[in-house]
């Protein structure tokens, strides 16, 4: 029985086939009968290109090899705009290519990312990113602004967390070393920033849940001993004012400000102190706990208690801000510690 002769394929932009294959020809790569049907059945499938971006993703991957390859000369050359997803999904490589179109920027950027350090495997990697944004942008590098490069950066991203096991972190520290390289190499006007949240970004975050108010007396606190404290005694007295309005912020709804804290609040935040479990896991060391392991029914208040009256003395909001951060150094040092050195944490 005679095998069925597939359909022919239509002629669609013949010039832009020939094109492409004068290309290869003049590369000294292959412009055989294969490279050739590739080219035709993406246009036969896509006759305008600009509705490439629009297909389904699994349409576009389903392509054969070579039309990929027809596709990757395509978006360096500034003819299609794929999307990041394809260009997260399909990782093609995109910087050979372009290492072919231009080679002048090729070794200008590999010299530029050796003299900074970086293997030559790293350096085709952070090439392979370049062309990648000439693909997203349909535009050659030089002609790429600062908000272009952060917006790829953003567009990538986002398709690398939409599509599993495709290396956010990977892509993040390749695109952050991509652009130091760019700023050496002239591409760029502004140096390589971390864009992670850092603790200081999760502590404002936090401050954030807090009443406006509250956070907005205790900050100011924290603003006055930062000109007579030490820099630790001060980073103690933040994260202990931080916990304490948190904690108080999801159990009393009623407290809005400085003028609203009580007695119990205080103790409660004690209490919570002894109970939640070590930083490693576990109960908390018995060295931590004044008496040993013999904790005491209730949390013991190691300091004055004239300084938790807030609501009877003028300045009853700055001695509850004083006591939280004395007693909080008190009860995690032993308590003969805490003794000898008068339980304020300042030598």
């Amino acid at each position: 029985m005679r095998r069925a002769r597939a359909a022919a394929l239509p002629v669609v932009r013949p010039d832009l086939v020939e094109y492409y294959l004068a290309h290869r020809a003049a590369q000294g790569m292959n412009t055989g009968h294969k490279v050739r049907w590739g080219a035709r059945a993406l246009l036969a499938a896509v006759p305008d290109l600009a509705d490439f971006a629009g297909l389904p993703l699994e349409r576009q991957l389903a392509f054969n090899h070579e039309t990929h390859r027809f596709i990757s000369w395509l978006a360096v050359t500034g003819r299609l705009r794929p999307g990041a997803d394809y260009l997260v999904a399909r990782r093609p490589r995109l910087g050979i290519v372009l290492a072919r179109t231009d080679p002048e920027l090729h070794l200008r950027f590999m010299e530029t990312a050796r003299s900074l350090g970086f293997r030559d495997t790293v350096a085709m990697t952070q090439f392979n990113l370049l062309a990648h944004f000439v693909a997203l942008f349909g535009r050659q590098p030089h002609e790429l602004r600062q908000a272009d490069w952060d917006e790829g950066r953003q567009r990538l991203l986002e398709a690398a967390r939409r599509i599993p096991s495709r290396g956010v972190k990977a892509l993040s520290t390749a695109l952050f070393n991509l652009e130091a390289t760019l700023f050496h190499c002239s591409l760029s006007d502004q140096l390589p920033r971390r864009r992670s949240p850092d603790r200081a970004d999760m502590r404002a975050q936090e401050w954030a849940r807090v009443p406006a108010a509250l956070a907005e007396s205790m900050q100011h606190y924290l603003r006055q001993i930062g000109g007579t404290l030490r820099p630790g005694t001060v980073k103690n007295a933040e994260l202990t004012l931080r916990e304490f309005a948190l904690l108080v912020a999801a159990e009393d709804a009623t407290v809005g400000c400085l003028a609203d804290l009580k007695r119990r609040h205080v103790e409660r935040y004690r209490q919570w102190l002894l109970e939640r479990p070590a930083a490693r896991g576990g109960p908390l060391h018995r060295h931590t706990v004044p008496g040993g392991d013999r904790r005491p029914a209730r949390p013991p208040i190691v300091v004055d208690d004239a300084c938790l009256r807030a609501d009877r003395r003028p300045d009853g909001g700055g001695r509850v801000l004083r006591g939280l951060g004395e007693g909080r150094g008190a009860l995690r040092r032993p308590a003969s510690a805490a003794g000898r050195r008068g339980g304020n944490g300042d030598g």
